[in-house]
C-alpha cells in the first residue's frame, strides 16, 4: 500500500453545497477494476479535505487486492474525523461498492453515521434545460470550459492498473494517481454547476416587459412578448433553451430573458364548478344559476364541464395546461376544455410584476 499526502492550492466555492456551519467534510472518490464489488478490486481511494485552513489531498493506493482490508480499515479510521462526505454519483456507486467491501471483510461501514452530499444528484434536474449531452463529471468540466491533463477514462485505467501490478512501472503509477487527483480537483471545480439548481427555488426580480411586432414566415403579422428578470446569483456559463412552442429562454450571468409568442384572439375561461351554471346555446356561454333563473327554460340547459365557460377577446401568452393545476392567482384560458395548452391574459399595462413572476414560476414547471 502507498499513502500519498500533499497540500493543494484550491479555493472552492462551497456556498451552494448548503453545508451546515461547523461541519467537518471530506470529498472522496474511488478507483476500481469494475462495477461489481464481489467480482472486482478496489485499487485507489482519494480524498480532499481542509485541515487548519489548509486544503490537503490524500490517496491510498493498493498494489494488490490483498491490501483491501488494510486500506479499508485506514480509510474508515480517517473518516472518523468527519461528519459529512461529498462525492459525485457516490450514492449510486462509490458508497455501495465500499459497503460491500466492508461487509466482505466483516468491518463496520463508516457511512451509516455520515451525512452524504451527492453533487451528481443535486445537479440532475439541470439536464432538462442545459445544452449538455450528459451530466457525467467530465461533461460538466467541459461545459464549464475546464480541461484535464489526464486523457483516460476510468474504464481505460483498468488495464493500466493491471499492467502496473505486473511491472510496478512508476510512469503507470503516475497515470493512475493523476486520474484520481483530477477526478477530485475536478469535483471542486464543477461546484459552480450548482448555481443552475437555484432556478427552481429562488425567485428572480422582474425588470422589464415589452411587446414587439414582426412579420412571421407565413407573411402574417405576429407579436412577441419580451420579458427580463434579474437573478440574485450568477450562473457560470450562459445558455439558451426552447422551453416549448417557441417560448425561448436565454440566461447570461444574472440576467434572464424570455421571448414568448403572443396569441391575439378569443379564448374561453372554464368555470371550476359547472354544476352551479347553466349553458346558453344561442349565446354560446354559461351563466351562474342565480342569473339563469331569469332565462326561459327553453333557452338554457344545465352546463357540463366542457361548455361551462365565458369568452374573452384579448392578448394571451401560453403555458402547459398540466402546470396550471391548483393555480388560481390569475384566470386560465383555453380554446377547448381538453386542450393541453393553456393561456394567461396579458395585463393591460403590460407591467405587472406579480403577473410575470407567476408566469415565470409556471414556466419552470414545464422543465
Amino acid at each position: 500500500m502507498k499513502l500519498i499526502d500533499s497540500v493543494i492550492d484550491v479555493n472552492p466555492d462551497l456556498s451552494l453545497l448548503n453545508i451546515q456551519t461547523g461541519s467537518k467534510f471530506v470529498f472522496f472518490d474511488i478507483e476500481t477494476t469494475g462495477f461489481v464489488a464481489t467480482q472486482t478490486s478496489l485499487y485507489l481511494i482519494g480524498c480532499i479535505f481542509k485541515e487548519n485552513d489548509i486544503w490537503k489531498f490524500r490517496q491510498w493506493f493498493l498494489e494488490s487486492h490483498t491490501e483491501e482490508p488494510e486500506v479499508l480499515h485506514y480509510f474508515s479510521e480517517f473518516l472518523s474525523n468527519f461528519d459529512t462526505v461529498i462525492h459525485f454519483n457516490g450514492a449510486t456507486f462509490d458508497i455501495p461498492y465500499l459497503n460491500k467491501k466492508f461487509a466482505r471483510y466483516k468491518q463496520p461501514t463508516p457511512f451509516d453515521r455520515l451525512e452524504s452530499i451527492d453533487i451528481y444528484k443535486l445537479i440532475s434536474p439541470c439536464k432538462k434545460f442545459l445544452p449538455i449531452d450528459s451530466l457525467k463529471q467530465k461533461a460538466c468540466e467541459e461545459f464549464l470550459g475546464l480541461h484535464r491533463e489526464d486523457p483516460f477514462s476510468g474504464g481505460e485505467l483498468i488495464e493500466i492498473y493491471k499492467a502496473y501490478t505486473e511491472t510496478f512501472d512508476k510512469k503507470l503509477l503516475k497515470v493512475l494517481l493523476l486520474h484520481n487527483h483530477e477526478d477530485l480537483t475536478g469535483m471542486l471545480s464543477i461546484l459552480p454547476m450548482l448555481a443552475y439548481t437555484r432556478f427552481f427555488d429562488v425567485k428572480p426580480n422582474f425588470l422589464n416587459s415589452s411587446l414587439h411586432n414582426y412579420v412571421a414566415s407565413d407573411s402574417k403579422e405576429a407579436t412577441e412578448l419580451f420579458l427580463e428578470f434579474k437573478l440574485p446569483f450568477c450562473i457560470p456559463v450562459p445558455f439558451k433553451h426552447n422551453i416549448k412552442n417557441n417560448i425561448l429562454l436565454s440566461v447570461s450571468s444574472d440576467c434572464i430573458k424570455l421571448r414568448i409568442p403572443v396569441y391575439s384572439g378569443e379564448l374561453k375561461y372554464y368555470y371550476p364548478n359547472y354544476k352551479e351554471y347553466f349553458y346558453l346555446p344561442m349565446e354560446d356561454f354559461a351563466i351562474h344559476k342565480s342569473v339563469a333563473q331569469f332565462v326561459d327554460k327553453e333557452f338554457r340547459q344545465k352546463a357540463t364541464a366542457s361548455n361551462c365557460y365565458s369568452k374573452k377577446v384579448g392578448n394571451f401568452i401560453q403555458i402547459s395546461a398540466k402546470c396550471t393545476k391548483n393555480f388560481s392567482t390569475f384566470p386560465i384560458f383555453k380554446d377547448s376544455y381538453d386542450a393541453t395548452t393553456a393561456y394567461l391574459e396579458l395585463p393591460d399595462n403590460n407591467a405587472n410584476p406579480e403577473f410575470f413572476i407567476s408566469y415565470y414560476d409556471l414556466l419552470l414547471k414545464m422543465f
